[in-house]
């Protein structure tokens, strides 16, 4: 498969470049015991530049050439279209640019205090995805279990507060080239950019608004703001046997359809703190990394368990879409933007304008049947962003320079 292919890719550059580190500095000598033997001339010594360019070419199936960024965003190799989807992951420069501001814009993060179909009902008189009770709910007393309780005004003032104030880009922060920057990432639920220090390097600093419903009484870290019930793909069920289960979301969707029993009680992609408590992934290199979230699980088949492949669910007829794709759908679910976000882009002209020409063969089929959602929905969204992430690359550095024939360190 090509998405193998590129798998391989991926891995072998990303090792490549720790073996090269060690060997151009003089770390690591050769040695001739059969897979580790030196090129010829190479002797039991040090190995120059060229020879390690000549061992890496040895060793890497299709050589050194396999692990050299294509010179074009066009050349970026992408998986082939599934049957139905002529088309589907082809890059073109109106992809990437839609995709570039989708990625940044917070007026798709809407999806805040909806508890309803999500993708079950919340119980009756809790807000943020169950986490929250409502005192004064019409519909009775909030049930035992919700981590604070509050009032109506209250949740209306939090959902007005974080609304429209998140983005893919509140955690891949631009001014840090992207990078992993934070151990805990915030988005909606969270404020602030980072600092600049004397000598101009920049530090991404998030934290959380500490004017949110405290749900615990003891920190649990340094400046912790106690606002914060769950970890964004972290969820609370309840199952036909009467036991509750912690989980993440792919136990709804290897669960479906959902037995008679089944309940989604709380989750953290609806709390009132859109939390990650990792490091964000870097941008740079993910056209050629197929291992993503949690270890992995994104681009794996539906039938895996752990995995999460909405679209061998939605799209007709269903497949299971690569790494890519997957992981950046997944996110609009993650980040408060599915579902609502399509109404608020086909409101903004400029966007209508942008996906016109990112996707032409949708935007014929949405004039023709007068329907802007053919046009502006939640997998073409995923499809742009997807784009411009796999034209984040790295062509200039010291190690492309390396493979290319550059010996000087």
């Amino acid at each position: 498969m090509k998405q193998k292919t590129i798998t391989t890719m991926s891995n072998t550059r990303r090792g490549n470049i720790a073996l090269v580190a060690a060997l151009a500095s003089g770390g690591l000598v050769a040695c001739g015991d059969g897979h580790g033997s030196p090129p010829d001339g190479a002797g039991g010594g040090e190995l120059t530049a060229a020879q390690v360019r000549e061992l890496i070419n040895a060793q890497i199936p299709g050589g050194i050439d396999k692990l050299k960024v294509p010179a074009t965003d066009n050349a970026i190799p992408v998986p082939g279209a599934p049957q139905g989807f002529p088309g589907r992951f082809d890059t073109t420069d109106a992809k990437r640019y839609l995709g570039k501001q989708l990625f940044h814009d917070p007026n798709r993060v809407r999806r805040v205090n909806t508890n309803v179909g999500q993708p079950l009902d919340f119980p009756a008189s809790t807000a943020f995805g169950g986490t929250i009770g409502v005192s004064d709910s019409p519909a009775g007393p909030p049930p035992a279990g919700t981590f604070a309780t509050t009032t109506q005004a209250d949740v209306n003032r939090i959902t007005s507060l974080t609304v429209a104030t998140g983005s893919c880009g509140s955690c891949h922060i631009g001014e840090a080239a992207g990078k992993a920057g934070q151990v805990l990432n915030f988005n909606t639920g969270g404020e602030g950019r980072g600092y600049t220090d004397a000598s101009g390097t920049f530090f991404p600093r998030r934290r959380a608004i500490a004017s949110l419903t405290k749900v615990r009484q003891q920190p649990i870290f340094e400046g912790d703001s106690l606002v914060d019930a769950l970890p964004t793909l972290t969820e609370i069920y309840h199952l036909p046997d009467g036991s509750r289960v912690v989980s993440t979301p792919a136990l709804f969707y290897h669960n479906l359809p959902p037995p008679a029993g089944f309940q989604i009680l709380q989750t953290g992609r609806l709390d009132e703190l859109d939390s990650v408590a990792r490091q964000a992934p870097a941008m740079i290199g993910f056209a050629f990394n197929n291992r993503l979230l949690f270890g992995g699980f994104a681009g794996e088949a539906s039938t895996t368990i752990g995995s999460l492949q909405p679209s061998s669910i939605l799209l007709d007829p269903p497949f299971d879409d690569p790494a890519q794709e997957n992981i950046t759908f997944l996110l609009l679910d993650a980040h408060r933007m599915l579902g609502t976000q399509n109404a608020t882009l086909q409101g903004i002209p400029a966007f209508v304008q942008a996906f016109r020409e990112a996707f032409p063969a949708e935007a014929q089929q949405a004039a023709a049947a007068n329907d802007p959602n053919i046009l502006i929905n939640d997998f073409n969204v995923a499809r742009a962003t997807a784009t411009f992430l796999r034209t984040i690359v790295t062509r200039d550095t010291p190690y492309d320079r390396f493979l290319a024939g550059d010996d000087r360190r």
